[in-house]
């Protein structure tokens, strides 16, 4: 879970607003594990995405 300041929220809708075009250039993958780095939280790739058929 991540949290935003009331300060930040004017950019956070002006993200939402623009996600569409945004994930043309980058996945949510890739852009969840950017800001899992950027949280500075520690995980292991393997854990993040399941393919369903795929153990």
């Amino acid at each position: 879970m991540f949290s935003v300041s009331a300060s930040h929220i004017p950019n956070v809708v002006g993200y939402i607003e623009r996600q569409e075009e945004h994930h043309h250039h980058k996945t949510f993958q890739e852009e969840f594990e950017e800001m899992l780095k950027a949280a500075g939280v520690e995980y292991d790739p393997k854990y993040l995405w399941h393919e369903d058929g795929v153990d």
